[in-house]
Formats: structure tokens, C-alpha cells, sequence
């Protein structure tokens, strides 16, 4: 995973949605380790978790745990942040579950799926002149073209790796260390 996120957290009013959910769902937790009270930081962890959970559900009991965390992180705003947190926004929270159980995960149900198709679409336009006709084009080309897929029929990863390999050589001491 490769995320880049160059912006300042003093700037975060100026952020786009995109940018909020690089941070809730891949970088928020690192970054805010060092700056957040332990009690802030235990309760932004429950929100993170729990908006991982439904982002990309793989059952129903990971949509059931996820309503869990959601319904501590609503009942236990006010007693980290005070009362002026209960807001509508904040008791929205409590339905999310619900969402994802009749719409699948907010991946899919939210604008966030349709940025990516946004995205794509908009890779079809070369120019500025004639828009709809270069992306019709360039769809129409790109469903005529036939796309191989590449696949492996063995894997050819490793699920592990023995400290004594010679592969970990120049890190055994400091993996000893750690350990």
C-alpha cells in the first residue's frame, strides 16, 4: 500500500472528501499517536476500526462489531470532547451499520465509489474540445481492444520466512533485537 498524503492537518477545513478518508482509514492512527491524548487517541482508534469494518465488510459479524464501536464513540463523545460534540452529524453515526447492511459497505454505497469511476471516465478526455465524443471514443476503443489478464497458477510468495534464511542476513541482528 502506497498512500501519499502531503497535507498539513492545520489545513484540514481545506481538504477534500477523498482526503479525509486517506485519513480516518490509512493514516489518521499514525500520525495522531504523538498528539492525541491517550483517552482522544483510544477514541479515534474505535471510530477508525469501526469505519474500516464497514468500508469493505466481509460478513455480518464484522457490520455487528463495527455498530458496537460506533454506538461506544457516540455514547462516549461527550465524555472526551464535552457536550457541544452531540450533533446531528455525530448521531448519523449510529445508522451507518444499517446502511451497510441494505446498501453493502460504504465503499459501494457512497460517493466514494463514483470518484474512482469519476476518475477513470475522466482519463478518456485528451483535450478540452468535444468531451463526450473523445470518451465515448476512447471507451468504444477500449471495449473493441481485447485485455488479457495475467494470472499465476502456482503463488509465488512466501508465507514465511525462517530467521536463519540468508534472505534476512543484513537484518537478523536487528530482528533479534526485536524479538
Amino acid at each position: 500500500m502506497s498512500i501519499v498524503f502531503d497535507l498539513s492537518l492545520r489545513e484540514a477545513n481545506q481538504w477534500k472528501v477523498k482526503h479525509g478518508r486517506q485519513f480516518v482509514l490509512y493514516i489518521g492512527l499514525p500520525i495522531l499517536i504523538n498528539i492525541l491524548s491517550t483517552s482522544q487517541l483510544f477514541h479515534f482508534a474505535a471510530y477508525v476500526v469501526a469505519i474500516k469494518l464497514l468500508h469493505t465488510p466481509e460478513n455480518g459479524e464484522e457490520i455487528n462489531f463495527a455498530e458496537k464501536l460506533l454506538k461506544f464513540y457516540c455514547e462516549s463523545s461527550t465524555l472526551i470532547y464535552g457536550p457541544a460534540i452531540e450533533l446531528y452529524n455525530l448521531h448519523t453515526h449510529l445508522h451507518l451499520a444499517d446502511q451497510v447492511r441494505h446498501h453493502d459497505g460504504l465503499s459501494y454505497s457512497s460517493a466514494y465509489a463514483f470518484e474512482t469511476c469519476i476518475r477513470y471516465t475522466k482519463g478518456k478526455a485528451h483535450d478540452t474540445r468535444n468531451l463526450a465524443s473523445q470518451i465515448s471514443y476512447w471507451t468504444n476503443i477500449a471495449s473493441i481492444i481485447k485485455q488479457t489478464e495475467a494470472s499465476l497458477e502456482v503463488p509465488h510468495g512466501a508465507n514465511e520466512i525462517f530467521l536463519e534464511s540468508p534472505i534476512l542476513e543484513e537484518f537478523r541482528e536487528k530482528l533479534k533485537e526485536f524479538i
